[in-house]
């Protein structure tokens, strides 16, 4: 599939937002050396910096998909986020667990402009399964009820 028929795949925009952090004894290492955890309100983190993705594409994944990776929860809802290449911000590029717990994705929107779903998501991984420089591919999971 040509690139051009990919991106007219992606019927959504949405935003990825990295974290403000807090010296804490979580996960994650600040510049002195000391322990750092995302700053969270209600599920969401508070803002550093935001990068608005325009396209994307934001699919649930399949009973299958999640049966298969082993996953599983009545309070976790996982997702698949797709975008192209270049719209990876440059924070989740060298991708490690730090860049992706410090990072969310808000506000997921239809082609309409309709909410498709307002977030947040915790980004699990991110891959480029069509090989270098096509597109990325996020696991996204968010906590419902």
């Amino acid at each position: 599939m040509d690139d051009e028929n990919f991106i007219s795949l992606m019927i959504h925009t949405c935003t990825i937002v990295k974290g403000l952090r807090k010296a804490s004894a979580g996960a994650g290492t600040g510049a002195y050396g000391h322990k750092t955890v995302p700053i969270t309100v209600g599920g969401k983190m508070e803002v550093e910096t935001s990068y608005p993705i325009d396209p994307c594409l934001c699919r649930p994944q399949s009973d299958q998909e999640i049966q298969t990776l082993g996953k599983s929860s009545e309070n976790t809802a996982y997702y698949v986020l797709y975008l192209p290449f270049d719209l990876l911000p440059a924070t989740l590029r060298e991708v490690n667990q730090d860049a992706t717990s410090n990072h969310q994705v808000w506000d997921v929107y239809d082609q309409d402009g309709d909410l498709y779903d307002p977030g947040p998501f915790d980004i699990d991984s991110i891959t480029q399964p069509a090989g270098r420089k096509h597109h990325y591919q996020m696991t996204l999971r968010r906590t419902i009820g």
